[in-house]
């Protein structure tokens, strides 16, 4: 009985120190496997034109900031003024991804609020998302002139994460 008694208060206190440990952790920190590797390969249509496609090869030669982005998704229709706010310098190279949705509802949902994007693959079985380990929408990567992924955002974005984040990080891959 005894036994059984110290059993369950060890299991109790380590749930308890997992919890209180998961209460301090950034949950935007999300870890990426393929961060410093060179973007996972895709074959996908435009949303604009699905007869053409478009491939990570499409990606290089110049620092690209990849943002995934849904129809459905609240958070990213809130973050769409700091989106246009990007779209307005000329030196980032702005891809959408509209990730697990219809074609209809995302072309509208660009002509109604906007379309900040140079150009948009379409996702609509999430395979690029899966592929480069998207948790849900938005998120935000920075791929730099090789094709490699150097940084990701899970959220959305904010004016302090735009000036503090990416544009430090845009600016410090292009002095490399």
């Amino acid at each position: 009985m005894m036994k059984r008694f110290f059993f369950l208060m060890v299991v109790l206190l380590g749930l308890i120190f997992l919890f209180f440990k998961g209460l301090f952790l950034n949950p935007q920190a999300l870890p990426l496997a393929q961060l410093d590797k060179a973007a996972p390969a895709f074959t996908l249509p435009l949303l604009d034109n699905l007869s053409r496609v478009v491939t990570e090869q499409d990606l290089k030669g110049r620092i690209t900031v990849i943002h995934v982005w849904a129809s459905w998704c609240s958070s990213c229709r809130n973050e769409l003024p700091i989106l246009m706010r990007i779209a307005e310098d000329k030196k980032i190279h702005l891809v959408g991804v509209n990730y697990r949705d219809q074609v209809d509802p995302a072309q509208q949902w660009l002509k109604n609020y906007g379309n900040p994007y140079e150009w948009t693959i379409f996702d609509p079985n999430g395979d690029l998302g899966f592929n480069w380990g998207v948790y849900g929408t938005p998120e935000t990567f920075i791929i730099d002139q090789f094709g490699v992924i150097r940084y990701r955002l899970s959220g959305p974005l904010s004016d302090k994460v735009y000036k503090n984040v990416l544009l430090r990080t845009i600016e410090g891959l292009e002095h490399d």
